[in-house]
Formats: C-alpha cells, structure tokens, sequence
C-alpha cells in the first residue's frame, strides 16, 4: 500500500509491504511522476558526458551481478507500478539507469570528458556533524543540485515486512540513498566528489545503503556495511551516525579514510588530505562553502559546546552560500535533512519532522 503523506506541510510518501517486488510497485505508483521525470533527465545525462543512451545503459547493465535478486525485482515492481499508474511503458531498464546514474557518471571515468565542469551543478551538498559535551549527536545537511533536479525529489517513509522503518530521500526511481535514518535512529548524510579516478564496477550504492538501514543499529555497523572490502563504485564523502557517534569517511575507490568526530565535522565536495588532492578535477570546488560553513558551525559550538536541532537548521538556512535559493544560480538546494528534520526546498521555508 501506499500514500501521501504530510509533515508541517511537507510532504513525503508512505509505503508498506512484506516483499521487494510489491514495495517496488507501491514505490512506482506512488512516485510516477518523479520517475517519469528523471527518465526524460537520464535522456540527456549521456550527452552532458558525450556518449549515448545505448552506451550508458550498457554501462548501468554492466552492476547487474552485483546486485541481490530482491532489488531487482524491486527494480521490477517499480517499472510495473509506475506503468500502471502513468499508462506508459516504463522498462525494468529506465529504473536501472535512474538506480545507477552516479555510478555511471561520477564512477566511470571514460564518460568524464572536457566539459564535465557541467555536472556540478548536478550533486553538491554541505554536511555538519556535531557531538556535543553532553554526549548528544546533531547532524544534517544541504542537499544542492540543478533546479530542475526538484521535480524529481521526493522523501520516502518505507516499512518491509519485519525489517525497520526507513525515512530516506530519492530521486526519482532510485531504490534509496544514503540521505536518511532508520527507526533505530540510525543516519546518513553525503557529498559525492567530481574525481579523476575510475572506479571498479561493484555493488551499488543504493545495495550498501538500503543493507545498512535495514540491518544496523549503530554507525559503526553501517559502516563495516557501507565500505565492505574498503572499496566503493564512485568517489564520495559521507557522514554516518547513531545517537552517540558521527563517523565522517572521505572515500575513493579502492581507499576509505574515516574520521571519529569528537566535537564538531563538516564536509563539502572535496577532499580534506593534501595527499588526495590530485584526485580532484577541480580543488576549488565548494570551498567558499566548505569554508563558511565551517566558520558558522565551529563559531556556534565554541559558544558553550552544544548545537542543536534548530541551530543546525540556522546554519543551513545561511544565504546565499550554503543555502542556495537563488533560482539564477547554477545549483540550488533543493532538499535539506537533520535527524530531526527533512524538507524540500531550504530550511528556510517549511521543515517537517522525521516521522520516526
């Protein structure tokens, strides 16, 4: 079953079932018009990148080994499901691409060509992260894209069988990203990074993140999850927590390098070691924001060791760097998420709570 749902205004949809295939067909009737969305987005991605549709689903095909039978036919049930409730043809295919795009994009870089420059405006986050004095745990972020990347957004309350519940967000048909918690009170932020390294093709990241919500208690199990093999299919960083713990983990390919957060962390789409700094396309990328929120966040914190929700949700609401609301702009935020809180648009604006 599935429905809408709304918290302060904001909306996010409800969906339940006791197998993979059946949620993948809530998740598409529920979702169609996202899906259908990004599905005219995926046309042109391969052009931003100068190959084909035929070579980037080839390439997308390519992860099918690594993935479990249960998501594949979740996969299906999305296409079948946002078939019926569109009266389109919507292929097991067209929801592998959108499940895969940033493997694809960001993890093969023989698509990475002269104007890849372009794809910035397509992911770019801010993520804090405080432990406080008391032994509380905040964490969020901004998540920033192209305008146009909002009609596609969504957030997802999901319950399978007797796994737990899982607030994530998604774009368009993607199975789940690692921006989200589960009713443990487990919880993910990210950054993906613009990287010269080409990566292994592996599991997916959705596999690693939908294992690790419906698995993991604490951060540290997620993880041993997330970074199996240390080893991952694109260059990222991430933020994982429980109600104890923020992990910060800087990643490449074949290399994780993680970070036990004592006070306060903040990451944006780059690299923090010098020694990794000729991985990047580009070394100045996101640190006017990278610097000023690091600025707002340590400032806030030194006042008297402690941040919390609503002063978290300050910080993001700072304009026009980290947030970004200028509809000109190259990218603007177009989702925002503390364990607390989710939203689309910027914090500025309405702010659900997480219903969990």
């Amino acid at each position: 079953m599935f429905e809408w749902r709304e918290s302060n205004g904001q909306p996010y949809l409800y969906v339940e079932a006791d197998n993979h295939y059946d949620l993948g067909v809530a998740q598409g009737k529920g979702l169609v018009e996202q899906i259908l969305t990004t599905r005219k987005m995926s046309r042109v991605l391969p052009l931003l990148v100068k190959t084909t549709p035929r070579v980037f689903k080839a390439t997308a095909k390519k992860y099918l080994p690594f993935i479990p039978k249960k998501y594949q036919e979740e996969i299906q049930g999305m296409a079948d499901g946002a078939s019926t409730a569109s009266g389109k043809k919507i292929s097991f295919d067209d929801i592998l691409i959108q499940a895969l795009s940033l493997e694809v994009l960001y993890g093969q870089c023989n698509f990475n060509p002269a104007n890849l420059p372009n794809l910035k405006k397509l992911q770019a986050c801010t993520c804090f992260g405080a432990v406080n004095q008391d032994g509380s745990v905040v964490m969020g972020q901004n998540y920033d894209a192209a305008a146009s990347t909002a009609r596609s957004m969504s957030w997802v309350l999901h319950k399978l069988a007797d796994e737990p519940m899982v607030f994530s967000a998604r774009l368009g048909g993607v199975p789940a990203m690692p921006v989200g918690k589960n009713e443990f009170g487990l919880a993910m932020v990210v950054n993906v990074i613009i990287s010269k390294e080409t990566a292994p093709v592996m599991t997916p990241r959705f596999v690693r993140t939908r294992e690790a919500f419906a698995t993991c208690r604490t951060a540290q199990d997620a993880y041993e999850i997330m970074y199996a093999n240390r080893e991952f299919p694109f260059s990222l960083n991430m933020l994982i927590s429980d109600t104890e713990k923020v992990i910060g983990v800087q990643i490449r390919p074949e290399e994780i390098r993680s970070n036990y957060v004592k006070n306060t962390l903040v990451q944006a789409n780059k690299y923090d070691y010098v020694d990794w700094q000729q991985y990047l396309r580009d070394t100045e990328y996101a640190m006017d924001r990278f610097e000023r929120a690091e600025e707002l966040l340590h400032s806030a914190y030194a006042a008297d060791g402690q941040i919390d929700n609503e002063m978290l949700l300050d910080i993001m609401r700072d304009s026009p760097v980290i947030c970004r609301d200028d509809p000109g702009a190259t990218g603007v935020t177009v989702a925002f998420m503390t364990r607390e809180s989710f939203g689309l648009g910027t914090a500025r604006g309405k702010v659900g709570k997480i219903p969990l």
